[in-house]
């Protein structure tokens, strides 16, 4: 299961949702923008350099053979490379009624994902996809938003990103076994290696994680490397399920794996991303104003040039233009930081932008609590480690309960007299998980 780093990870948002692509570049996850980004540099991380050349030099061991076990697909993993094919795969799914997904992709060079490779498995065939022979993955993206399939994934919250931009209608019937396995006594969040290991006795191989999975061709051995990212899925999830009963949590779990399905889940809202900058503090309403205009429009355009927001405008040259904001576009030429191309694109743009922002409305005033007294922050510091204790003796993992932010916000709140802020640890299970230990400070919200 390869993870590139990506600064697009989605939020749970109400912000609108990106327009979406109907070309077949866009359904495969390959890129290609229409702007400035068609021939931005793509950023190719260090360690990842560094990673694919040490992987190349070496002579890595053949994949162990797969766990015989009736829940666990045994087959050599076949090769999906036309549409047809693919539309045969997913009417076998279809009819199985539940499968196992996982996305090989790189993150950090486009705004969305490019998909390398993706690999689904029944308890009977584990079967490979490859997106970079042209396949039109919209058929696949549409049978995991069809709620009477089942989808198993791993930490699967970026490779289901596209399925509501590309059909317009969110994932459904989500069960991922990382937010699962938090529920039952393991660590949250958990690798699939580890969590392989500790429930079963397959054996994974080599770690793969820097595998640049755009070679072609793919050897025996990667193919099987592949699959063993979805052919266990069905077994951990019967393992799981097991020791979450035992801890009373069942009904839990799906209520958890629905914030996957949550229509918007996986905008990326512009708004909530901390930013790599100074100069943020003590802004007035109306530069805050300038400033969130600019991060809307860096995520537009960043979206439509299909490039990662810090390399089409890095978050300090942003701040930097609501505090100083260009008067006109031969003043946007010459300010420092901006790169050529989107000088060249958005001279008379930008400075447009900081007007209207400036010119109102304004954002509401932001509200400011009193600063928490020595005894507010005595109040946390006991709260806190009792929590953690409370959810480790009920076998949920602490950090998918809740963070110490989201505590500190609601005790903070009450301790200055103020509503308790919208908090998840006020909403569904959280809220009555918590109730014996938080009592009030978790009141259901309206």
């Amino acid at each position: 299961m390869t993870r590139s780093s990506s600064e697009n990870a989605p939020h749970e948002t109400d912000a609108p949702h990106p327009r979406k692509r109907s070309s077949r570049a866009s359904r495969t996850g390959d890129g290609g923008g229409e702007g400035p980004g068609a021939s931005w540099p793509r950023y190719v991380p260090p360690h990842r350099r560094r990673e694919e050349a040490r992987i190349a030099k070496l002579d890595l061991a053949p994949p162990p053979e797969p766990l015989d076990h009736p829940l666990v697909a045994t087959n050599v993993p076949g090769l999906v490379t036309t549409d047809g094919e693919l539309l045969d795969l997913v009417a076998t799914l279809r009819e199985a009624g539940a499968f196992a997904f996982d996305t090989e992709f790189i993150g950090e060079q486009n705004f969305f994902p490019i998909f390398c490779l993706l690999q689904v498995a029944t308890i009977q065939t584990a079967t490979l996809i490859d997106p970079l022979a042209g396949v039109d993955l919209l058929p696949l993206w549409e049978l995991i938003a069809d709620p009477a399939v089942e989808t198993l994934v791993h930490a699967g919250l970026q490779d289901l990103e596209p399925v509501e931009r590309l059909t317009g209608r969110p994932p459904a019937a989500i069960y991922d076994t990382q937010i699962a396995a938090g529920f039952a006594g393991l660590d949250y969040p958990c690798s699939l290696r580890k969590l392989t290991d500790a429930l079963t006795d397959a054996d994974l191989g080599a770690d793969h994680k820097f595998t640049d999975w755009r070679k072609r061709p793919l050897t025996g051995d990667k193919r099987e490397y592949a699959a063993n990212d979805v052919r266990y899925l069905a077994l951990l999830r019967e393992r799981i399920d097991e020791e979450v009963a035992k801890r009373g949590h069942t009904a839990k779990v799906p209520e958890e794996n629905r914030r996957l399905c949550a229509p918007g889940a996986f905008v990326s809202d512009p708004l909530s991303g901390r930013l790599k900058a100074q100069g943020t503090r003590g802004m007035s309403r109306r530069t805050r104003a300038v400033l969130d205009a600019l991060l809307h429009w860096r995520q537009a355009e960043a979206i439509r040039n299909d490039v990662p927001v810090r390399m089409f405008l890095a978050d300090q040259v942003l701040v930097d233009l609501a505090l100083h904001p260009p008067a006109d576009a031969a003043a946007l030429r010459g300010f420092k930081g901006v790169p050529r191309p989107v000088k060249e694109h958005y001279a008379a743009e930008i400075p447009a932008v900081c007007k209207d922002a400036a010119d109102g409305p304004l954002p509401p005033r932001a509200r400011r609590n009193p600063p928490p007294s020595e005894e507010d922050k005595a109040r946390l510091d006991a709260i806190w480690p009792r929590v953690r204790a409370f959810a480790e003796d009920a076998g949920i993992s602490p950090s998918l309960l809740l963070n110490k932010k989201e505590l500190t916000a609601l005790v903070y709140a009450d301790a200055a007299g103020q509503p308790l802020p919208p908090s998840r640890l006020r909403r569904g299970w959280r809220s009555a998980f918590l109730q014996p230990i938080l009592g009030d400070l978790v009141t259901p919200e309206a």
